[in-house]
């Protein structure tokens, strides 16, 4: 396993100077994100005003994707700036119920006006002329959900010490929400323009039929990814699992499709599909749940290689206990029993989850050498804190976090730390890891 390990870590440190480090230059999330709410948000919008105007599907042009790339770049930056100034007047951690009110009102207001604003001033500025009243809301339909989407996965959003109130708007249960939606919109606004119907043509039935339909793909595909990963596990070979996985997926996502969609359309409807409408939501739902199933398995190998990239050989298996010596008594403390370290007037005492304090006969630091990074964290020169004894945390002025601890019932740890403002950032990060 060890050996296993060290391929691992050597095969993502070599890609990691060479493909990744290239692709985190290019392709990071902040701008990444306003090309694509500029591709997504043209696209639908040209979707929508297709079906209207009765011209050839998803009539596309460069400057109109131009266009909506100068708008998604001013709603995006506009959406995170309001975030950043609330993160100081309203932080997450003061309260929760209060700030996520004042950032979605914010930021609906600032993408209605500036949204309008723009449209407005593109239009007269290059086509002398202004959209209809209808047509300015039909954009702003397409165009305000989407950036709301778009500002909520962005890297300030908040971070929450408890597991639970993460557990709603993690990203397994989003997905799924999230696919039912693309996909039952997709099929509907190929359906309505091939029969000429109203446009997109939808309705609840047919959207709480697609999101059980997308958690049965995506549970399956998360399904198949897991049983690989005992039979053909990444360390093994990138290549090949990378080949089984996306061949099983696509089997998989192609039989269930049909299966789901014959079986439903002739018990709901006693009917079934043409073989060309068949064939259409074969495409559009394929596509889009293969598309979401890749970005699982790249979550999964990110975090792997983010938690394996920065450790060299010597110093990879970081999870071996932790020797102790008493006189002429050794003893192997396990990680996962250790609460914290505490270093006072030059001497290190371990404190283990049944409240014993054992001395610790190096420096805080060789401490944290031989501690797992993911678990333990060095808080400040007197204290590591076990990510399991961390009960909230607070900001503070001037930068400054005060985390809580879970209290034990004899005096061997502090009930509160203060972390310094040039480790916050390191501190957050390293919890917002722990908790995705």
């Amino acid at each position: 396993m060890i050996l296993n390990t060290l391929r691992l870590s050597q095969t993502l440190e070599k890609s990691r100077s060479t493909i990744f480090e290239s692709l985190n230059r290019s392709f990071r999330w902040r701008w990444s994100s306003i090309f694509l709410l500029g591709l997504v948000s043209s696209v639908l919008v040209n979707a929508v005003f297709d079906l209207k105007y009765h011209r050839p599907l998803l009539s596309f042009g460069i400057a109109e994707y131009y266009n909506a790339l100068i708008v998604s770049f001013f709603l995006l930056e506009g959406t995170r700036w309001i975030s950043k100034v609330l993160n100081k007047k309203v932080p997450w951690e003061v309260n929760k119920n209060k700030r996520l009110l004042f950032q979605l009102g914010l930021n609906l207001v600032f993408c209605i006006i500036v949204l309008n604003s723009l449209v407005i001033g593109i239009t007269y500025i290059f086509y002398d002329s202004f959209y209809a009243l209808q047509d300015m809301l039909l954009i702003n339909i397409s165009v305000i959900p989407l950036t709301l989407i778009f500002s909520t996965l962005s890297k300030e959003r908040a971070i929450s010490v408890n597991p639970s109130s993460t557990k709603i708007f993690k990203w397994n249960w989003v997905s799924i929400v999230l696919l039912g939606v693309l996909i039952n919109t997709v099929v509907n606004i190929v359906f309505d323009y091939k029969y000429q119907r109203s446009l997109v043509s939808l309705s609840l039935e047919e959207y709480l039929n697609a999101i059980v339909g997308a958690a049965i793909f995506l549970g399956g595909t998360r399904w198949v990814s897991k049983k690989l990963n005992n039979k053909f596990p990444w360390e093994k070979g990138v290549v090949k699992r990378l080949c089984i996985q996306l061949g099983l997926n696509l089997l998989f996502i192609i039989a269930l499709t049909n299966i789901l969609v014959i079986g439903i359309t002739y018990v709901f409807y006693g009917g079934f599909y043409e073989f060309d409408e068949l064939a259409v939501i074969n495409l559009s739902v394929v596509s889009l749940t293969f598309f979401f199933a890749s970005i699982d398995s790249g979550i999964y190998f990110f975090k792997n290689w983010k938690s394996a990239s920065g450790k060299s050989g010597a110093s990879i298996n970081r999870n071996n206990p932790i020797q102790l010596s008493m006189g002429r008594s050794h003893y192997l403390i396990a990680q996962e029993n250790i609460r914290c370290a505490i270093s006072k007037s030059g001497l290190v005492v371990i404190v283990t989850n049944d409240e014993r304090k054992l001395p610790y006969p190096h420096s805080l630091e060789s401490l944290m050498h031989d501690l797992d990074p993911n678990t333990f964290f060095r808080a400040n020169r007197q204290i590591i804190l076990n990510r399991s004894i961390v009960k909230s945390i607070k900001a503070l002025d001037y930068g400054k976090v005060e985390v809580s601890l879970i209290p034990i019932p004899t005096n061997g740890q502090p009930n509160e730390v203060i972390i310094s403002r040039t480790r916050a950032s390191t501190f957050r990060k390293w919890l917002k890891f722990i908790l995705i």
